[in-house]
């Protein structure tokens, strides 16, 4: 076989392959510098985004929060009106005023708000997946799941009592003008009706939606998922698991 021997013009001297060479390298070297960059760029772009998300789904979590300690005080109010309403032997011996408040208890229904914002947009971007702790967002999705159980439960809380107290309050509007003059008397009808009595003694009773319980468990997952992002911000290593977080906070709770 022939060796194939390159062969150069008389014009082209080594100082030209020399300069050649040296320019070949800076292109190369430009190359690598503009894709180093531009990933730099990226990588910078993409931490910012998880930054700013992170910071949505915080304020996100602590009004989810909010919110869950609010309709757990509605619920025990609700609670407490229900089962005076039921104890009540004698109505002419109960003052008026505690009447009165009984009676709006029962056609109190609070507000909700749309929970899952900031985590729908997460969800829905390249940043998840891209995302450096894998273990906080599989605890952010279990804390969203037991956000969204908590206002499905709410809803059906809710959606009963409409169709038993308000329900009866928008069909005896004559009694619902003058309750608060015979308080009496829209009470005696209430105990009346069979379903509303039904819907008072199960909630009562049986706690057919476990809120007090269930609730106070969704804001203490919410309180774990806080605490974990904030050991990722500081890059915090030194994690206690969920058992021994809330153990901490009990102890906490305590020495207070």
């Amino acid at each position: 076989m022939k060796k194939i021997k390159l062969q150069f013009g008389k014009g082209i001297s080594k100082k030209w392959i020399s300069s050649f060479l040296s320019n070949l390298l800076g292109v190369i070297v430009g190359i690598a510098l503009t894709f180093g960059i531009s990933y730099l760029i990226q990588r910078h772009n993409e931490k910012k985004d998880t930054k700013e998300l992170m910071t949505l789904i915080k304020k996100e979590l602590n009004q989810n929060k909010q919110w869950l300690k609010e309709r757990r005080q509605d619920y025990a109010d609700d609670i407490n009106a229900y089962r005076n309403i039921l104890s009540a032997k004698n109505l002419r011996n109960i003052p008026a005023d505690s009447l009165i408040k009984w009676i709006n208890q029962t056609g109190t229904q609070p507000g909700s708000f749309n929970s899952t914002n900031a985590w729908d947009i997460l969800k829905g971007t390249e940043t998840i997946a891209k995302f450096h702790n894998k273990d906080l967002i599989m605890q952010l999705a279990e804390c969203y799941y037991a956000i969204n159980i908590a206002h499905e439960v709410m809803a059906m809380y809710h959606k009963e009592k409409e169709n038993t107290c308000i329900k009866f309050a928008i069909t005896n509007m004559a009694l619902l003008d003058d309750f608060k003059i015979f308080p009496y008397d829209y009470i005696d009808a209430l105990l009346k009706n069979k379903e509303i009595e039904t819907f008072f003694t199960g909630t009562v009773k049986l706690n057919y939606y476990g809120i007090e319980k269930n609730f106070t468990l969704f804001e203490a997952i919410i309180d774990y998922t806080l605490y974990l992002i904030e050991k990722d911000e500081n890059a915090d290593k030194d994690v206690l698991d969920y058992n021994s977080f809330m153990k901490q906070k009990d102890n906490e709770a305590v020495k207070n």
